[in-house]
């Protein structure tokens, strides 16, 4: 994920830091930097073909939970979850977005399974969170190819790439009895359509 930092060009000395810092403060009342308020929309997992198959020959079956759907394209996997708010805005990349339902990681073996739920994304910190066992912590990084856009309404945001975090990568190992997650080990990538206020 590419964080941005604010440059401001030409500017020497006290004065210069001074004029600079007005010009800020007064940018800061334009319509980029308003109040964001996502009010719903999609998330999708798209987890490759390769990934679902070695998740097979592991026993391991990932699926969504409460309004979430699971369909299958090109013999991989996607997982869809529904968008229940946030405060994401593209522009600017900042702000997290929450979303409904979970993710139900199943080993077909010992039928032991893990609930993960309270999943946000933050383009402040360019993660994708959860929670479990009632703690949050990271899932994974994003990376890889990353495209966005935006409409009147709406905003749209894709990367290729999921980053398994090592805390994540222990957590379901050591609760799911596997020794399968590696820390770092791509999962796919995602693409998001929200709806945005402004105020």
């Amino acid at each position: 994920m590419r964080f941005k930092t604010a440059r401001i060009a030409g500017i020497t000395g006290v004065a210069g830091v001074a004029a600079g810092l007005l010009a800020l403060l007064a940018g800061s009342a334009t319509p980029a930097l308003a109040a964001t308020t996502d009010t719903g929309g999609t998330f999708t997992l798209n987890v490759t073909h390769s990934n679902v198959t070695r998740l097979a020959k592991a026993g391991l079956v990932v699926l969504p939970t409460g309004t979430g759907t699971a369909t299958s394209v090109n013999a991989g996997e996607h997982i869809t979850l529904q968008v229940r708010g946030g405060d994401a805005t593209f522009i600017g990349t900042a702000g997290t977005l929450h979303l409904a339902g979970g993710l139900l990681v199943t080993d077909g073996a010992t039928g032991r399974s893990l609930s993960l739920t309270g999943l946000a994304f933050s383009y402040d910190t360019g993660r994708i969170s959860m929670v479990a066992g009632g703690s949050r912590f990271a899932l994974g990084s994003v990376g890889g190819s990353e495209t966005g856009s935006t409409g009147a309404t709406s905003q749209t945001f894709s990367v290729t790439g999921i980053y398994l975090s090592p805390g994540a990568a222990r957590y379901l190992d050591r609760h799911l009895h596997t020794s399968y997650f590696k820390a770092q080990a791509d999962l796919g990538g995602f693409t998001t359509t929200y709806t945005v206020e402004t105020s």
